[in-house]
């Protein structure tokens, strides 16, 4: 199902308790976008979807976030700070 999706969104406790990847498998196709929506931006820096090869990761997060923008930014996903 992944593989037919423009983008895959998952909110904060998803993203901590079960990690997930948000990839398409074990079919072929492109892997949708990743969104996460995490207010205070406390999705783990070994995070699947900061480290698998997506094309494009966002994470939303609020000013109460701002703190570990350039973090994960480095990590490889662009950071939305809503305020």
């Amino acid at each position: 199902m992944r593989a037919e999706q423009e983008a895959v969104l998952v909110g904060i406790g998803t993203a901590l308790r079960d990690d997930p990847r948000l990839t398409v498998r074990p079919v072929p196709g492109r892997n949708p976008l990743c969104v996460v929506v995490d207010s205070k931006l406390r999705l783990a820096r070994t995070a699947a979807v900061l480290s698998t090869t997506l094309e494009t990761t966002i994470i939303v997060t609020t000013c109460q976030g701002e703190a570990r923008v350039d973090e994960v930014t480095r990590l490889g996903a662009c950071v939305l700070v809503l305020c």
